[in-house]
């Protein structure tokens, strides 16, 4: 990874064990073990107990980082490149791959699903638990703003009032 990255990687003892809901958010170590064991990187494995699973703990004590200027930011583009490589033990290469955006990027969209199911995951954590019919609802909305015809309708949805 570039520079910037260096960030979320070190000090490395702490950003393989995270004892904070903030250092597991900004830890890549945590984030590769937790979506290598878990899938997807989802919010309940940064929060609370989360963030003590063993398995999650084992895999991120084992990943390590180098410093690649190559990988730096480029300002004009938003090009970040990041290579990743999964060894075993012995040196034998079982996974590589190299991306120039980030996940999420113009270049490397979320898709729709991937980022309702990451809308749903969040609400999950909202102060105001939103019925099923009620998120259904306000993903029916966010995904078709442009025929909204009054956002109130959108901010009543989400506000803490009772509807």
């Amino acid at each position: 990874m570039g520079p910037l990255a260096q960030l979320t990687c070190e000090p490395l003892p702490i950003r393989r064990n995270p004892r904070s809901v903030t250092e597991a958010q900004y830890s890549i170590p945590y984030a590769i073990a937790t979506t290598i064991t878990k899938g997807k990187p989802r919010i309940r494995n940064f929060v609370g107990e989360g963030i003590k699973t063993r398995r999650i703990l084992a895999l991120a004590n084992k990943v390590r980082w180098e410093n690649d200027p190559s990988c730096d930011l480029d300002s004009r583009t938003g090009r970040i490149p990041a290579r990743m490589e999964i060894k075993l033990a012995n040196g034998q290469l079982l996974y590589g791959e190299t991306q120039d955006f980030r996940y999420g990027n113009p270049h490397r969209p979320i898709s729709k699903t991937e980022l309702t199911d990451k809308f749903r995951d969040c609400l999950a954590y909202s102060l105001k638990p939103l019925s099923e019919e009620s998120v259904s609802k306000l993903i029916n909305m966010l995904t078709n703003l442009e025929e909204v015809k009054d956002i109130r309708n959108i901010i009543e949805l989400i506000s803490l009032k009772k509807n």
